[in-house]
């Protein structure tokens, strides 16, 4: 079986052109494989923060039975659209095994469709809600090679483009974070409101 995208949900979250004051240099040496990003992005709303609405609620937790425009919806009566994006979250499966422990664990069963007005920003690896990319910190013994190996892959966002090398990164990931194992591959889309 061929990996397969299932749709686990949509959130919305900071429009990626505003800057974040909290990734301060220390931070990015800490947790970048690419320290050169200019605003990392992440399923995990600790690395790319959430849109708050006016009373300082979130859109919803991303849950596969709520789709993106339902989230759209909600998002457009907050504020104005060039503070915010929303974005759709797929998990891959890389095989039968991890469907059905991800249909289990998540309750996303649905493959994704991607519409033609979404924007593909890359692939992250977390562990449903922290990124084993750019959230679990890198040891300053083994962070430049660390970097050597994986920062060339990683795109502007400090993402993967392709999906066989996120799933490369997640079995390393696995093994120097076992704490927060198991981990998932998300592919993150943005939508044009």
């Amino acid at each position: 079986m061929t990996a397969r995208i299932l749709y686990a949900g949509a959130d919305t979250r900071e429009h990626p052109a505003r800057t974040d004051d909290d990734w301060t240099q220390d931070r990015r040496e800490s947790y970048l494989l690419r320290p050169d990003v200019a605003r990392p992005l992440s399923v995990d709303p600790s690395v790319w923060g959430q849109v708050r609405g006016p009373g300082g609620e979130v859109a919803e937790t991303p849950l596969p039975w709520i789709c993106a425009e339902d989230v759209l919806l909600r998002a457009m009566t907050w504020s104005d659209a060039s503070d915010w994006v929303v974005i759709v979250i797929g998990v891959v499966a890389e095989d039968s095994h991890e469907e059905t422990a991800i249909k289990q664990a998540m309750g996303a069963d649905t493959e994704l469709a991607v519409s033609s007005g979404w924007k593909f920003l890359g692939f992250d690896v977390a562990d449903g809600s922290i990124s084993g990319l750019s959230n679990c910190g890198y040891d300053a013994s083994d962070v430049a090679s660390r970097r050597r190996t994986w920062a060339p892959r990683l795109n502007e966002h400090g993402l993967f483009w392709e999906v066989t090398e996120a799933l490369s990164f997640r079995r390393l990931t696995e093994e120097r974070v076992p704490e927060h194992a198991p981990f998932y591959v998300y592919g993150i889309w943005m939508v044009a409101p």
